[in-house]
C-alpha cells in the first residue's frame, strides 16, 4: 500500500482505499452454506484438431455457514442459457454427463462439470460463448454473484508479444499462457507496475495488475477493464478505472507496436 500512496502522489491522482467490492457472501462463518461457480469466466482454447478433450469447470462451496464443511451432498442442477450463448450443443461441445446435475459430496468443497470439447469444430477467427446458470441445489444455497459462468472456446491462436511503446515509455509485453500475457507497464503511471490480460481473438480484458487486490481494475459497468488489438497491431484499452485512485476513472489508453 505505501508503494501505491508514493504512486498517486507522483501522478497526481487521488487516493481512498475502499470496501466497496467486499461480498457479502464471503463471510463464511455466518449463514447457510452457499454454491456457484468458482469463476465467472473461463476460457477454453485449442489451435488445431485434437479430437474430443475434456474440460473441466468448477461448481464450489463458496460459504460454509458455521464454518464446517457438509455432512451430506450437494447436489447442483445447472441449465444453458440459450439466448445468450452462440457456442453449439453437439458442435463445440457436449455434456459428458446429460443429467445437468452435479453433486459436491459430504466432507468435499467442490465439483468439476466436465465438458467435452470438439476441438476441431472451434472457428478459428471469432470466439464462441457457452453461459451455464445454476438452476437449484439441496443443502444449500445459490449465490446470486456465482450462478453464471462465461466459457469461451477460443480457436484463434493470438501473438501480441514484444516491444510497444506508451508516448516516450518503452513497454515489453511477454506471453504467459496462450492468449495471455504481461505487460511490465501499467499506464500512465510513472512509476513501473505491471498488468496481465488474455486476447480472445483480438478482444482484451485485463485480469492482473500489481495491486489488483487492494485496488481492482474495472471497466465502466464494474467489469473487467477491456479493450482491442487495433488493425495495425496496437493494444487499446478502454474506460479503465482503478478502485479507490479519484483521478484513474473512464481513462483510454494505447500501446503501440513498435
Amino acid at each position: 500500500m505505501k508503494k501505491l500512496m508514493s504512486l498517486i502522489v507522483l501522478a497526481t491522482l487521488g487516493f481512498a482505499c475502499t470496501d466497496d467490492d467486499i461480498r457479502s457472501e464471503h463471510v463464511l462463518n455466518q449463514g447457510p452454506k452457499i454454491v456457484g461457480f468458482a469463476k465467472s469466466t473461463q476460457n477454453i482454447a485449442y489451435f488445431e484438431d485434437l479430437g474430443v478433450q475434456e474440460n473441466n469447470v468448477q461448481v464450489a462451496l463458496i460459504g460454509r455457514g458455521d464454518g464446517t464443511y457438509p455432512t451430506s451432498p450437494l447436489e447442483v442442477t445447472y441449465e444453458v442459457d440459450l439466448v445468450k450463448s452462440t457456442a453449439l450443443e453437439g458442435v463445440e461441445f457436449e455434456f459428458a454427463d446429460d443429467s445437468r446435475k452435479v453433486t459436491i459430496p459430504a466432507g468435499g468443497s467442490f465439483v468439476n462439470l466436465p465438458l467435452l470439447v470438439n476441438t476441431g469444430a472451434l472457428n478459428p477467427t471469432q470466439k464462441t460463448e457457452l453461459y451455464l446458470n445454476l438452476t437449484s441445489t439441496t443443502n444449500a444455497v445459490l449465490g446470486a454473484q456465482y450462478s453464471t459462468i462465461k466459457v469461451v472456446f477460443v480457436g484463434c491462436d493470438t501473438a501480441l508479444e514484444g516491444p510497444y511503446a506508451y508516448g516516450s515509455v518503452p513497454v515489453t509485453i511477454t506471453k504467459l499462457t496462450p492468449n495471455t500475457y504481461h505487460s511490465n507497464y501499467f499506464p500512465p503511471f510513472t512509476t513501473r507496475y505491471f498488468f496481465d490480460f488474455s486476447d480472445v481473438c483480438g478482444d482484451l480484458e485485463i485480469i492482473d495488475w500489481q495491486f489488483q487486490a487492494s485496488n481492482a481494475i474495472t471497466g465502466p459497468d464494474g467489469g473487467p477493464g477491456t479493450g482491442f488489438v487495433e488493425d495495425n497491431g496496437n493494444l487499446t484499452f478502454e474506460n479503465i478505472n482503478v478502485a479507490g485512485v479519484a483521478g484513474y476513472v473512464n481513462r483510454t489508453w494505447t500501446l503501440v507496436r513498435q
